[in-house]
C-alpha cells in the first residue's frame, strides 16, 4: 500500500451515510404510522342519505383537526427522541474515541511510549488509532536502537581509560560528555 498516493479518511464516508439513512428511516416510518393511524381512527361508512353523509363529514372535519394535531405532536416527539438516540449512539462512536486519543496523546507527549491506543473497529476514527500505534512502534524501535548504540559507545569509552596521549583523552572526554547528554535526553522517554 502506497501511503503517499492513497487518501486517508479520518472518518469513513459510510458513517455519515448510515446516520443519514437511519434518520430518514425514522422520518418515513413516522409519516407512515401517522397516515395509518389517521385512516383507521377517522374512517366512517358513508350515510344512507346526503344529509346524513354531510353531517358525518362535518363531524369528521372537527375530529380530523384535533386528531391530526395530537398525532402530529406525538409523532414529532417520537421522531425527535429517535433521532436524538441515534445521534447519541453515533456520537459515542466519535466522542469517546477522541477522548481516548487525547489521553493517549498526553501520555506520548510526556514521553511514555509503553502503551498503544485501543479503539473498537466500529469507531469512526479507528484508522487514526492504527496509524498512531504504527508511529509509536517505529519510534520505540528507533529509541531501542539508539540505546543499544549508546551502550556500545559507553563500553568503548570504558576501554579507552587505558593510558594514552592527551589528544586521545580529550576526544574520549568529549565522547563521554555526548553520551551523558544523549542519556539525559533518552531518560525522558519510557519504553
Amino acid at each position: 500500500m502506497n501511503r503517499e498516493t492513497d487518501t486517508i479518511e479520518t472518518i469513513n464516508k459510510s458513517y455519515y451515510y448510515r446516520l443519514a439513512l437511519r434518520c430518514i428511516f425514522i422520518l418515513i416510518a413516522g409519516a407512515i404510522l401517522t397516515g395509518v393511524f389517521l385512516y383507521f381512527s377517522l374512517y366512517r361508512e358513508p350515510g344512507s342519505s346526503y344529509a346524513e353523509s354531510y353531517s358525518i363529514i362535518s363531524a369528521l372535519r372537527a375530529e380530523l383537526f384535533y386528531k391530526s394535531t395530537y398525532l402530529y405532536i406525538t409523532t414529532l416527539l417520537f421522531i425527535i427522541i429517535g433521532i436524538t438516540i441515534i445521534c447519541l449512539l453515533y456520537s459515542h462512536r466519535v466522542a469517546g474515541p477522541i477522548y481516548r486519543l487525547g489521553v493517549f496523546a498526553r501520555k506520548v507527549a510526556s514521553g511514555d511510549l509503553t502503551e498503544a491506543v485501543t479503539l473498537r473497529q466500529k469507531d469512526a476514527i479507528y484508522p487514526i488509532a492504527e496509524d498512531l500505534n504504527g508511529i509509536i512502534a517505529m519510534y520505540r524501535e528507533i529509541i531501542e536502537q539508539l540505546e543499544t548504540k549508546m551502550k556500545e559507545v559507553r563500553e568503548m569509552s570504558s576501554l579507552a581509560d587505558q593510558p594514552a596521549g592527551t589528544a586521545e583523552r580529550d576526544m574520549i572526554e568529549k565522547i563521554s560528555k555526548r553520551v551523558y547528554e544523549m542519556n539525559g535526553i533518552l531518560s525522558r522517554i519510557k519504553l
